[in-house]
């Protein structure tokens, strides 16, 4: 683009290029400006074949809107371009903009049509209080209905539920139908090409397996609005995770058996991820979040590791025990999905869940 832009723009003293997460430059910036405009940001890329946020996920939220509001000069403007074929989208974009400024915006269309079931929208929210035009070129502002300022049938996206493109909470019927499948292929597969026996032991396998990935698939969603949804974010949280089994097989290696209270500090380490704001995260400087990614977010793994490898190191049937994880892992996998209804920090109850649950079959065994 700044080789062959026609209109030279990038080689303007004025312009200073940024590459990086739009969302990252909104926490890190220090100056104000007269005008942010969000500008046909249209992501169809998922950000992480682990992961089922889009590369814009975090771009579109409230709490984005908000901050970038707050970039804005006090006779400045935030301006966000849009196009699509939905109008219940447009509809959302525009209760979030309210939401997110307290303000109620200014709206404009290809020839003042409404309501607008296809083509671009421009929202504008100014700062102070301006008189502003009926029309910018072929844009006619035009009117919100008093029907939507009630709308209850849209889910407004959240940092919680950065999720643009689905109306409302919930799983679509398609994705359902997808994961239910791959689910029971997965676990037909495994069940008769091992010949494995489905026991009391194997459920605490599974359950460990489950926590262990749907803790993994939620940090990468997570980690991606501490440092925007960049490949720097998979390659943090995986390396996090790798270093913490493998501390814990180091550990477990001098251990002579499992213990209960091993769960002590795993159960406690995901509360404190769960009731940890994602702005005490934000607030952090680069060293401080580079940090809680690479040790507070990974810690349960250590403590879960250490329970998986004293557990499996007794286990009587190996490769069913493996079996059943692997199984439980695919069912974790899949349950980060449930973030569509949710919302991904009550994912981390899921995971203290599946963990109790472990904890629970243990306990069953050991009393036998």
């Amino acid at each position: 683009s700044k080789k062959i832009n026609a209109s030279g723009v990038y080689f303007d003293t004025r312009v200073h290029l940024e590459v990086n997460d739009a969302r990252a430059f909104f926490t890190k910036s220090e100056q104000v400006y007269d005008i942010v405009a969000f500008a046909y940001l249209d992501a169809s890329t998922l950000f992480s074949s682990m992961s089922n946020i889009r590369l814009d996920g975090y771009v579109y939220t409230i709490e984005s809107l908000r901050t970038a509001f707050d970039l804005v000069k006090n006779d400045g403007l935030l301006s966000i371009s849009f196009a699509s074929g939905a109008e219940w989208m447009m509809d959302k974009l525009i209760l979030m903009t309210r939401e997110a400024t307290g303000k109620t915006p200014f709206i404009y269309t290809l020839g003042g049509q409404y309501p607008y079931k296809f083509g671009p929208i421009v929202i504008q929210v100014p700062k102070g209080e301006i008189d502003p035009p009926e029309e910018h070129g072929a844009f006619k502002r035009v009117s919100i209905p008093p029907s939507l300022k009630d709308n209850t049938e849209i889910s407004l996206a959240t940092d919680d539920w950065p999720f643009l493109y689905l109306k409302k909470r919930g799983i679509p019927m398609d994705y359902l139908i997808v994961i239910v499948t791959l689910t029971i292929i997965s676990s037909v597969i495994l069940l008769a090409t091992s010949r494995m026996r489905w026991g009391v032991n194997q459920t605490h396998f599974f359950f460990l397996g489950a926590g262990f990935l749907l803790l993994e698939t939620k940090s990468i969603t997570d980690c991606s609005l501490y440092f925007g949804a960049t490949w720097f974010v998979t390659m943090l949280v995986v390396a996090g995770i790798l270093l913490m089994v493998l501390g814990a097989n180091v550990v477990a290696m001098r251990l002579r058996s499992f213990r209960f209270s091993f769960f002590i500090p795993l159960i406690a380490s995901m509360i404190v991820l769960y009731v940890t704001p994602n702005d005490f995260v934000l607030s952090l400087s680069f060293v401080g979040r580079l940090l809680w990614v690479l040790i507070m977010v990974p810690l349960p793994v250590f403590f879960a590791g250490l329970i998986f490898s004293t557990t499996f190191r007794e286990t009587k049937s190996a490769s069913s025990s493996f079996g059943a994880n692997l199984i439980g892992a695919t069912v974790g996998g899949f349950a980060e999905y449930l973030g569509m209804a949710i919302g991904f920090q009550n994912l981390s109850l899921l995971v203290i869940a599946a963990y109790l649950a472990s904890l629970g079959i243990l306990t069953l065994i050991r009393r036998k």
